[in-house]
């Protein structure tokens, strides 16, 4: 709830765009079109963008094998 309410403020404000490419965005990677669309905001925060979320490398069980959150949300 408090990430939409943030982005809703923001689009209020005219710096994000609901049905924007969200690649508009994105500065470190790409993030590909589904069925021949581009994957906007809206589709991230409705939890429809054609894909299936991943948790691979956000859980470890020592600090020495932590990467990045760029890292792992690039792959």
């Amino acid at each position: 709830m408090f990430v939409w309410i943030s982005v809703m403020e923001l689009v209020s404000q005219g710096k994000l765009k609901l049905d924007e490419d969200i690649n508009h965005y994105l500065k470190d990677f790409k993030i590909p079109e589904m069925y021949g669309q581009p994957i906007t905001l809206k589709n991230l925060m409705t939890h429809t963008p054609g894909f299936e979320d991943h948790v691979i490398g956000l859980f470890v069980r020592d600090s020495s094998s932590l990467k990045p959150l760029g890292e792992i949300l690039a792959l």
